[in-house]
């Protein structure tokens, strides 16, 4: 192997290494987390505004909400949802809970705050389990 062809090689590993870092040091924003969550769930509801997460679901029995970003934590729960007219599934529900013991989540029909809110996902644990994800990796 010839001295070029050695300083070939070498100066592509270099350019390699560089663009893998450009490449995977991007950070996600949590707008880009809020759209990805929207497109998991087939809806265009979630939003960000400021330091506040909205939900804002076109019939208030799905949700209709927001909270500040560092004052909930998220869980999950496979159970009985009422979907409306009498008719329920399982499926799993999102629980926003406040850290603290102030209640930290507006409702925007009623204009109060509460400690809880629980919001119906979906029946796939996969997409569930994702929502649950993206919604954690929000800061």
């Amino acid at each position: 192997m010839n001295d070029k062809s050695l300083i070939m090689k070498r100066l592509i590993l270099i350019l390699c290494v560089f663009s893998s870092i450009g490449v995977f040091g991007q950070t996600t924003t949590n707008k880009d987390l809020i759209k990805e969550v929207n497109r998991e769930l087939g809806v265009d509801n979630w939003s960000i505004r400021g330091d506040n997460v909205y939900i804002e679901n076109e019939t208030g029995g799905m949700g209709n909400g927001y909270w500040g970003i560092s004052k909930v934590k998220y869980s999950l729960k496979y159970q009985y949802w009422n979907v409306g007219g009498g008719v329920g599934q399982n499926i799993y529900v999102l629980y926003v809970e406040c850290k603290d013991e102030e209640d930290c989540i507006g409702d925007l029909e009623d204009s109060y705050f509460m400690k809880v809110m629980n919001l119906g996902l979906s029946d796939d644990e996969k997409r569930a389990n994702r929502v649950l994800e993206l919604l954690n990796k929000i800061q």
